[in-house]
């Protein structure tokens, strides 16, 4: 498929990380096809579609199904090769998109650099950050390091960056160029996980995401032992996965932890809905956070939320100061779960604040899309 054109057209999503062979591939390209309904709303041509680059490695069944707003080519079966196989979509000397979407600023960063340069000199290229990547903290290995150096690099040659919270923007506006655009537009809810009329019958403590260092691991493991020692034994259930799944598991078997315990992994977004309408905490680790994704599914779902203090999780704290409480010591941690724990259930509805949640977002990636 070719993406070439006579005139500037829609922009062009550089996603060499997105594997079609992935189920979970199937969420981002909703979502970015919701993307493309709103930048058809605001231009004027309704036909015109979201041009999409994506990998297949073919480790898994792929789904391939048609959206009505994308456009999509498969580059390759990993990162590495798409960085080559992308040139194969432009065989003549120049490409039109108007604007070319790192869906990462490494490989994607890398891939539209290499566009710009070669093919599409007059096109801008616009850098996404839904989480710390560019920070000292983001480093915890060699593979990291070297993420972090393409990162800042990224931020200088950028004509546009756009971050899911108001707060990123404090933070990489040193270092990125002058004059840099920055624009908020969070990665908007998927309100199919999220039960209407939340009950109060709860229990059990949940852990939801990716499975990984950054997502504070080990912070959980010490709150699940403080909370043991304490003779507190609310079921835990962890709903992800990620590399440091194995060694959460064998850590709790270490410290004989594992009782009450269960690891359920990626769960379907019935599932997901079924636990969020049961759980009476969730409980988030992260030092860091983006949009806080899980913090604002959980507080809408009628969990009380437990995280750690953070620039994200503090902005999610104006929306929803009544469910969420925040922790900046595994002794704050262990109090705020344990008065969760006690606290009598209550009913509400949700729909009011699903509606005003949703007015927000539409705004924001309005604002978004309105820069293509």
């Amino acid at each position: 498929m070719n993406f070439e054109t006579k005139t500037p057209s829609a922009p062009l999503f550089l996603l060499p990380k997105l594997d079609l062979s992935d189920p979970q591939s199937q969420i981002i390209l909703d979502r970015l096809n919701d993307y493309a309904e709103v930048f058809r709303a605001l231009g004027q041509n309704s036909n015109i579609k979201l041009l999409v680059a994506v990998t297949e490695s073919r480790g898994g069944p792929s789904v391939h199904r048609e959206y009505s707003g994308l456009q999509i080519s498969v580059i390759g079966s990993n990162p590495v090769n798409f960085l080559v196989g992308i040139f194969r979509l432009f065989p003549s000397s120049e490409i039109y998109s108007r604007t070319l979407i790192a869906g990462d600023p490494v490989y994607g960063f890398l891939s539209g650099l290499l566009l710009k340069v070669v093919k599409s000199r007059n096109s801008k290229l616009q850098l996404q950050f839904h989480g710390d990547v560019y920070t000292k903290n983001s480093i915890h290995d060699f593979k990291s390091f070297v993420r972090f150096f393409i990162v800042r690099i990224s931020l200088r040659l950028a004509n546009s960056v756009r971050v899911v919270s108001n707060f990123q923007i404090s933070e990489l506006r040193s270092l990125a160029r002058i004059g840099t655009q920055f624009i908020v537009a969070p990665i908007p809810l998927n309100y199919q996980k999220i039960p209407v009329d939340p009950q109060t019958n709860r229990s059990g403590i949940g852990i939801i995401g990716r499975l990984h260092p950054e997502r504070g691991t080990r912070e959980f493991i010490s709150i699940v032992q403080e909370l043991r020692s304490r003779r507190v034994f609310e079921p835990v259930y962890i709903i992800g996965d990620g590399k440091d799944k194995k060694f959460m598991i064998d850590e709790l078997k270490k410290l004989e932890l594992f009782d009450e315990i269960y690891f359920l992994g990626n769960l379907g977004t019935d599932e997901l809905r079924d636990k969020y309408s049961k759980l009476k905490i969730i409980l988030s680790c992260a030092p860091t956070e983006g949009y806080g994704l899980t913090l604002r599914e959980g507080a809408l779902s009628g969990a009380e939320v437990v995280a750690r203090k953070s620039a994200g999780s503090v902005e999610a704290l104006s929306e929803f100061e009544h469910s969420l409480h925040l922790y900046e010591t595994i002794d704050e941690a262990l109090s705020l779960i344990v008065e969760a724990l006690n606290k009598t259930g209550y009913h509400y509805s949700n729909i009011d604040k699903i509606k005003i949640q949703k007015t927000i977002e539409y705004a924001l990636v309005s604002e978004w899309v309105s820069t293509w």
